[in-house]
């Protein structure tokens, strides 16, 4: 079975983890699949947000998550565990520093 290439996709285990990222970039795969599948931006609207990206990348991006979508999404889940993980144990200290203040 031939391998499919991804123009644009490059996964190394020292960057990003391993996750699959736009070549040249630490922008994951996973963080254009969020922004337009659980977000609802338009593909225009990451370029917007990543100067560094064009719609060739956004779209080689999203062909790759839609064509591993069961392990990105497995991985958006697990990312999400381990920030609300350390939310909960970690919990921000603005509030208590701004009443603190206001006496």
């Amino acid at each position: 079975m031939k391998t499919k290439t991804y123009p644009h996709i490059a996964v190394d285990p020292a960057v990003c983890g391993g996750a699959p990222r736009v070549a040249g970039t630490r922008i994951t795969v996973a963080h254009i699949a969020e922004a337009v599948e659980h977000l609802g931006m338009m593909p225009d609207d990451v370029v917007a947000l990543y100067p560094s990206l064009n719609l060739a990348k956004v779209h080689a991006a999203l062909s790759y998550y839609h064509e591993h979508q069961r392990e990105i999404d497995a991985s958006i889940r697990r990312t999400q565990r381990v920030e609300a993980e350390l939310r909960r144990r970690f919990p921000p200290r603005v509030k208590d520093v701004l009443l603190r203040r206001l006496g």
